[in-house]
């Protein structure tokens, strides 16, 4: 491990103008889409391959490449989480593959290690919410309904690498003695970005997201961004919030048309299709009401679709 070069950008941020800070959007969403020019193989979680068991590891990772390419002999694709459970561990060559593996990977560990207790979460110990026969029911009908949720075409399935967890407290920058790459009123330039630890390779339309550091809510998808509504008539403070928000919604949206291919960025019912995967993974922690909710609602759009 090394030191990462640079100052970080929380250092820094609070000090750029509105405009810079949107153009910083731009720029790291730029930085970040370079990771889609690797083609893999596999869907799963990335690991030195010697760590990795000999019939866990996939047979290469990146396309086009030997086996013997630095690349595919020293990294390897695994899924090696609740080792003591006997589960599709992958690394997996479809979306569907995948998907359908961490649905059966959680209704076995309801069935095993499903104890709810009153102290453990609230939400578990509802009517019908510490019942395992419902969750496993549940995740079946999940399960079935995958096909479904994967999108048509390869570039919105295709297995791709993302950072987890961007925020400003995992990105360097330094000075540019040319013009500012960020742009030409802030002579810097990212110089590394860190904390890759929970990075995997999964399907593009689940991973790509918009990171923390310019996510924001009530974003619409696709490219456009419709001015505040009845702008006109508010008052001078509720003017400057709206104004704030707006450029939060900019921001957030340069990130996505700089970082995600037109064919994901323009891609119906994503979000809701990623949520109900999240709520997939995590039912015996939240409870089935919002999964059921998700579930039936995502199921409506896939059958009138």
């Amino acid at each position: 491990m090394e030191k990462a070069p640079g100052l970080l950008l929380s250092d820094v941020l609070e000090d750029l103008p509105s405009y810079d800070r949107g153009m910083f959007a731009k720029t790291l969403g730029e930085y970040e889409r370079k990771l889609l020019d690797l083609r893999f193989t596999h869907y799963g979680s990335l690991y030195y391959k010697n760590d990795v068991p000999a019939p866990l590891r996939a047979p290469t990772l990146i396309e086009g490449l030997s086996p013997d390419d630095e690349l595919n002999s020293n990294f390897a694709s695994d899924l090696s989480h609740r080792e003591h459970m006997d589960i599709d561990r992958g690394p997996w060559r479809t979306a569907e593959d995948y998907m359908k593996a961490v649905a059966s990977r959680e209704q076995q560990w309801i069935a095993d290690f499903g104890t709810p207790h009153i102290l453990d979460d609230p939400n578990r110990v509802l009517p019908g919410k510490g019942n395992r026969d419902d969750h496993i029911k549940w995740l079946s009908l999940y399960t079935d309904l995958i096909p479904a949720l994967i999108p048509p075409l390869q570039e919105q399935k295709r297995p791709v690498l993302w950072h987890p967890d961007l925020h400003a407290s995992n990105i360097f920058i330094r000075s540019s003695k040319k013009k500012g790459k960020v742009s030409p009123a802030i002579p810097v330039t990212i110089s590394s970005i860190i904390d890759w630890q929970g990075a995997w390779i999964g399907p593009a339309f689940l991973q790509l997201k918009v990171p923390p550091l310019y996510r924001t809510h009530d974003v619409p998808p696709g490219r456009l961004l419709p001015a505040p509504d009845d702008f006109d008539s508010l008052s001078g403070s509720e003017k400057e919030t709206a104004k704030e928000i707006h450029q939060q919604r900019i921001r957030h949206k340069l990130f996505e048309v700089s970082a995600f291919p037109p064919e994901v960025l323009d891609m119906e019912a994503r979000e809701e299709r990623v949520y109900l995967k999240d709520l997939a993974q995590s039912t015996w922690k939240y409870g089935l009401i919002p999964f059921r909710c998700v579930h039936d609602g995502v199921r409506a759009f896939c059958c009138w679709t």
